[in-house]
C-alpha cells in the first residue's frame, strides 16, 4: 500500500466522523422511510403533488443511503492494517459511489435528480436552476472518478489473474478519503435543497392516522431486531473469534500472492513446453487447479472481511449492510468457479478440470460438485440485483433495500457465511488431493523438461555461450526446479 500522509490524529478524527456520519444517516434515513410510507397512504394529495414529493423523498433517502455505506467503507478502511481488507473496503466505496451517481443521474436519463430537474424545467427561478445544474455537475464529476472496471469486478468477479492485477492498483487511501469528501459535498447540497422544499410545502400536508399499519409491520421488525441483537452480543463476547478473523485477514494478501506465484510458474512452464512442441495438457490442468484455489482464496477473504465488518458494526442496520455482501460474493464467485447455466458452466474453471481422469473419479470432487450444483440452482437474481443496485431502470431500490436490511435474519446470513467458508475449505482439500495425484505424473514430466534444459545448457558450455547458460539457469529458477545436472 502507498504511504498514508495523514497523521494518526487526523485518521482518528476521520474514523470518529465516519462513525458519527453512520449514526446520523441511519437515524434520519429511518425517519425518511417512515415518512415515505405515510405519504403514500394519504389519499388527499393530488397525483402530481404526490409524484413531486416522492421524487424529493427518493432524492433524500438515496443520498443518505449512499453516505451511510460510504462512511462505513471509509471507517473500516482506516481501521484495518490488512492490505487485503483495505483494498476490499476501497472496492466497497467505489461500488457504492458508482451506483450512487447512477441513482442520481444515469446514462438513461431516469436518475432521480434528472427527474426532479425535468419536473422543475418550467421553473423561472434562476437561483434554483443554477443550483440544480451545479449539483448535477458535481455528481457527474464524482461519477467520472469512479472506476467502472473495478465496479464490475467487485459486482461480478473475474478471472483471478485479472482480479489480482486490478487489486494491485488500489494503493491510495488518500484518494478514497478525498472521494468521500466529494460525496459529502454533494450530500450537503442535497440536504440543503430538500430542506428548502420541505420547509415550503410541509405546512400544507395533512396528517394521517397510519398507527395501526405501522404497528403491525414494526412488531415483526422489532422481533427480528431483538434476535439479531442477541446474536451480535453473543459474537461480541467471542474474543477468540475476533483474533482468528483478524489473523486471517492479515494473511489474506500473502495467500493471494502465493497463488499468483504458482499461476505464473505454470505460465512459464506452458510457454517453454509450447516452444519445444511438447504436450502441455498436464501443466494446464495443474494451472486450472491453481486457478480454482485462487478464486477460492478471493472468495474466502471477502467473506472474512464481511464478517470482520459485521463484528465491528455498531447497529443492526450497519450489520445488515455488512452481511448483505455475502450473497453478492457467493453468486459472483460461484459463477466464475462453476457457472449457473449451460453457457456459464462451459466457460467455468470447474469445466476445465473435466478432462482430468483423477478429477472425474475422485469422490471428493463429485461431492463438491453436488454442493455447487445445489447452490447455483437456487440463485436469486432479484435479490442479487437488489443488493447491488440502488436503482434498476426506473425501479428505485432504496426503500426495498432498507426494508430488506431491517428484516434481515442475521442468523440465516451467518449460517450461509459459515456454509460457504466450509465449502471453500472442502474444495481446498479436494484440490490438494488432486494435486497429490497429479504430482507423480508431473514429476516424470519434470525430469524430461530438466533433461532438455540440461542438454541445452551443456551445449552452451561446449560452445562457451554464456547467454545460453544464463537463460537455462534462469528458466530452471522460474520453474522452481532444482537441476541436478547443474553442478556449477
Amino acid at each position: 500500500m502507498g504511504k498514508q500522509p495523514a497523521s494518526p490524529e487526523s485518521v482518528a478524527v476521520l474514523i470518529e466522523n465516519s462513525k458519527r456520519g453512520i449514526y446520523d444517516s441511519e437515524k434520519l434515513l429511518e425517519k425518511i422511510e417512515d415518512t415515505k410510507t405515510i405519504f403514500e397512504s394519504i389519499s388527499t394529495i393530488e397525483g402530481t403533488a404526490l409524484e413531486f414529493l416522492q421524487i424529493v423523498f427518493e432524492l433524500l433517502s438515496g443520498s443518505l443511503s449512499g453516505m451511510y455505506e460510504g462512511f462505513n467503507g471509509l471507517q473500516n478502511m482506516l481501521q484495518t492494517d490488512s492490505i487485503y481488507a483495505k483494498r476490499y473496503h476501497m472496492q466497497m466505496i467505489n461500488l457504492c459511489q458508482y451506483e450512487w451517481c447512477k441513482y442520481f443521474l444515469g446514462r438513461d436519463g431516469n436518475g432521480v435528480l434528472v427527474r426532479l430537474i425535468n419536473f422543475l424545467k418550467d421553473c423561472n427561478d434562476d437561483v434554483t436552476n443554477t443550483y440544480l445544474q451545479d449539483l448535477r455537475l458535481l455528481i457527474k464529476t464524482l461519477g467520472g472518478n469512479c472506476d467502472k472496471d473495478l465496479r464490475n469486478m467487485t459486482a461480478h468477479y473475474d478471472k483471478p489473474s485479472q482480479m489480482y492485477q486490478k487489486m494491485l492498483t488500489l494503493n491510495s487511501e488518500d484518494e478514497y478519503a478525498i472521494r468521500l469528501g466529494m460525496q459529502m459535498e454533494i450530500h450537503d447540497k442535497v440536504l440543503k435543497l430538500t430542506n428548502t422544499i420541505f420547509t415550503t410545502i410541509f405546512s400544507n400536508i395533512p396528517s394521517a392516522n397510519t398507527t395501526e399499519h405501522k404497528t403491525r409491520i414494526q412488531t415483526d421488525i422489532e422481533i427480528q431486531t431483538f434476535i439479531n441483537s442477541q446474536i451480535a452480543e453473543a459474537f461480541d463476547k467471542k474474543t477468540d473469534l475476533k483474533t482468528i478473523i483478524s489473523d486471517q485477514i492479515l494473511e489474506a494478501w500473502t495467500e493471494v500472492e502465493s497463488m499468483k506465484k504458482l499461476f505464473s510458474q505454470c505460465d512459464v512452464g506452458i510457454s517453454f513446453l509450447q516452444q519445444q512442441r511438447l504436450d502441455t495438457t498436464s501443466i494446464k490442468y495443474l494451472q486450472s487447479l491453481v486457478e480454482i484455489r485462487w478464486i477460492i482464496t478471493f472468495m474466502r477473504s471477502d467473506l472474512i472481511c464481511s464478517m470482520d465488518s459485521y463484528l465491528k458494526a455498531s447497529s443492526i442496520i450497519e450489520r445488515s449492510i455488512c452481511l448483505h455482501r455475502i450473497y453478492r460474493f457467493e453468486i459472483a464467485a460461484l459463477t466464475q468457479l462453476y457457472g449457473y447455466n449451460d453457457d456459464k458452466k462451459s466457460e467455468s474453471i470447474w469445466h476445465k478440470l473435466k478432462g482430468i481422469s483423477e478429477f472425474v473419479t475422485n469422490p471428493m470432487s463429485n461431492e463438491v460438485e453436488k454442493q455447487l450444483e445445489e447452490l447455483t440452482t437456487h440463485i436469486d437474481c432479484t435479490r442479487r440485483n437488489l443488493y447491488t443496485h440502488y436503482r434498476e431502470e426506473r425501479q428505485l431500490n432504496i426503500s426495498e433495500r432498507w426494508q430488506a436490511f431491517e428484516k434481515m435474519s442475521h442468523v440465516k446470513e451467518l449460517k450461509q457465511l459459515l456454509k460457504l467458508i466450509l465449502l471453500c475449505n472442502r474444495i481446498d482439500k479436494c484440490l490438494i488431493s488432486l494435486l497429490a495425484s497429479l504430482q507423480e505424473l508431473q514429476n516424470r514430466k519434470t525430469k524430461n523438461i530438466l533433461d532438455i534444459i540440461s542438454k541445452i545448457r551443456n551445449l552452451g558450455i561446449k560452445y562457451e555461450n554464456q547467454s545460453v547458460i544464463d537463460t537455462s539457469d534462469k528458466l530452471v529458477s522460474y520453474l522452481g526446479f532444482k537441476d541436478k545436472n547443474n553442478n556449477d
